[in-house]
């Protein structure tokens, strides 16, 4: 009884802050501190509220409930709580991929969640992952090599992540490299976090540069 009453107090405050930031679009790190304290004994209890208000974020935007800016810097809010209570909760960093990078397109900001992965799961995936949005999206391609070392040095590395991270590094990743990681991102990622990464191979492939690349290589 105790648990559920904690639950149903957490979803009032978290869907009341919730409102707040659409309609603000701020986001302090008072907000997480105040979670930390409110989540006490119970952070991964915490972490999993976070992740089901991000998914009901994301719900009002599918339905045209939200739109413009304020929705992002809720989302971004609702990752860093997870992230902050629980940073071994390997969602927090699909959905980083998924909604706060490809759907949102706050890069900087889902990098900076998916590098902070490394003091706790000490895997491969998160790093090479924001070494990929540093290469195809914001075009950073000595933070996307560095990145894409990290990861190959992590000990769950497999011959895949070493690929990667020397076409990072050696700036041979085209629009073929980026579709074929991200082909290979749906193989490991479960069903519910795959639409995303399909919608950003569909708009890579839309892409100009990329028609041009494989018409050039036909």
């Amino acid at each position: 009884m105790l648990v559920l009453a904690l639950i149903i107090a957490w979803g009032r405050s978290t869907q009341s802050e919730v409102t707040h930031i659409m309609e603000s679009g701020t986001w302090s790190e008072s907000s997480v501190l105040w979670h930390k304290a409110s989540a006490g004994s119970l952070p991964g209890l915490g972490a999993d509220l976070a992740i089901l208000n991000v998914f009901n974020i994301y719900a009002q935007v599918t339905s045209g409930k939200q739109s413009g800016e304020t929705w992002k810097m809720a989302l971004l809010d609702k990752l860093h709580i997870a992230q902050s209570l629980d940073p071994y909760f390997n969602d927090t960093y699909r959905l980083t991929e998924g909604l706060l990078a490809y759907e949102a397109g706050k890069f900087d900001k889902a990098i900076d969640i998916l590098a902070a992965s490394v003091p706790f799961l000490h895997q491969y995936e998160p790093l090479m992952v924001a070494a990929f949005i540093a290469h195809q999206d914001i075009h950073d391609q000595q933070l996307a090599a560095s990145l894409a070392r990290q990861a190959a040095m992590q000990p769950d590395a497999p011959p895949l992540a070493l690929s990667y991270a020397a076409k990072l590094t050696s700036k041979a990743a085209g629009c073929r490299f980026a579709i074929a990681f991200l082909q290979a991102r749906i193989n490991v990622t479960p069903i519910t976090y795959r639409q995303h990464i399909l919608n950003k191979i569909k708009k890579i492939r839309e892409g100009e540069a990329c028609q041009q690349e494989i018409a050039d290589s036909l």
